[in-house]
């Protein structure tokens, strides 16, 4: 039986989807109740935040002694059975996480970016991507909403387990 090792998940993007879903819900409910003043419009209004609500979701990563599992819980993923990825420690040849080293005219660029854009809720959001090579020559990528620091975390957990 595998051992357990670590379960790890962005606990923003978990409450951004549990508020996302609790607006959708109550914009949906009021929508319904005025559908005969608009049929069409609140047809319409209906069918994207459905859509929204089947896309909304977080992704987790669990660590065992023997595997890799990456799962996605929106509602969308887990009706086209998509939600969940594994991939064996013995398959991999090696866990990274790609490093950027930027010349000093992309950071000033982006620091003109971050002044003119508006302001983001602190990069939290942001997708990280893992790169997971195999032995096969094939390189897997799990993109993840989960910190930068708690992955680095699972890489380095994981290239101690090959």
């Amino acid at each position: 039986m595998p051992k357990f090792l670590y379960k790890v998940f962005s606990t923003y993007s978990f409450i951004r989807g549990l508020v996302g879903r609790t607006i959708g819900l109550v914009v949906l409910i009021s929508a319904l109740l005025h559908y005969r003043e608009n049929p069409v419009g609140i047809t319409i209004a209906v069918a994207i935040i459905v859509f929204i609500l089947l896309i909304i979701g977080n992704d987790e990563i669990y660590v065992y002694s023997d595997k890799i599992v990456h799962t996605d819980n929106s509602l969308m993923a887990m009706l086209l059975k998509t939600s969940k990825a594994s991939y064996d420690i013995k398959d991999i040849k090696r866990a990274y996480v790609n490093e950027v080293n930027p010349d000093a005219s992309e950071v000033g660029f982006a620091m003109l970016l971050k002044f003119i854009t508006p302001r983001s809720s602190g990069g939290s959001n942001s997708e990280i991507p893992i790169y997971l090579d195999l032995k096969t020559g094939k390189t897997v990528t799990i993109v993840t909403t989960v910190e930068y620091d708690t992955v680095v975390r699972i890489v380095g957990l994981v290239n101690s387990l090959l």
